[in-house]
């Protein structure tokens, strides 16, 4: 398979989808790597999030992202009160229909997933059960987050989608789908409003939906 391109530590490398043992060997032992997909339409705000958290930038100018780019990002994930170091790397896949057959090659070995819609754009949001349907066939089951972004956009003369009908949409897809760890919160990347505390939700869902595995 063709290489990408990964980010970290503002150097560019080129990888391949089954070969990122190169940037395991960057992160200390100690910390845990989990691979991270980030889904939904086009222009929804993916590349920004992932930019605001892994580099604490925002991308003003739109760039349609071409099949696939990859993040990595150390940090402390808090749960139940305890500090467990994870890495994350941040496979942010292009939002595009002509890039369906190459995002089911990258949907392999994820570890969890940030959904993402714009509250601006009603038609992302609609088509959720789109995506949800895409991951479900290529990944099966995995921890998913839906995002609704851009709240920073959401003002008395603009139509956007409300924070409870999010809430909603993401109860109504759990029930339709039988998902068993899916949660929902909106965020602004332009801001960096609740960008944090999206990525630390995942990485808390995949720690615990991880030690219920292994328990059983």
């Amino acid at each position: 398979m063709s290489s990408v391109y990964y980010n970290g530590n503002d150097n560019m490398i080129n990888i391949k989808n089954d070969d990122i043992d190169d940037i395991k060997q960057t992160k200390p032992s100690y910390f845990d790597v989990y691979k991270i997909v980030l889904l939904g339409e086009g222009m929804v705000g993916k590349t920004s999030l992932r930019k605001r958290f892994t580099e604490s930038d925002f991308q003003r100018n739109y760039l349609m992202t071409i099949g696939v780019e990859v993040s990595t990002k150390n940090f402390k994930c808090k749960v139940n009160d305890k500090e467990i170091p994870v890495t994350f790397l941040i496979w942010d896949l292009g939002g595009q229909l002509y890039f369906l057959r190459v995002r089911e090659q990258y949907y392999k070995g994820a570890n969890g997933g940030l959904l993402v819609y714009d509250i601006t754009n009603r038609k992302s949001f609609e088509v959720l059960d789109r995506w949800i349907e895409e991951l479900l066939d290529a990944r099966g089951q995995i921890p998913l987050l839906v995002v609704g972004n851009k709240i920073d956009l959401r003002k008395p003369n603009v139509e956007y989608v409300t924070y409870t009908e999010g809430l909603k949409r993401v109860e109504e897809l759990k029930e339709k789908y039988n998902l068993t760890a899916i949660d929902f919160i909106e965020t602004s990347a332009l801001t960096g409003e609740n960008v944090e505390e999206a990525f630390q939700k995942l990485g808390k869902m995949i720690i615990s939906t991880s030690s219920i595995e292994s328990i059983i």
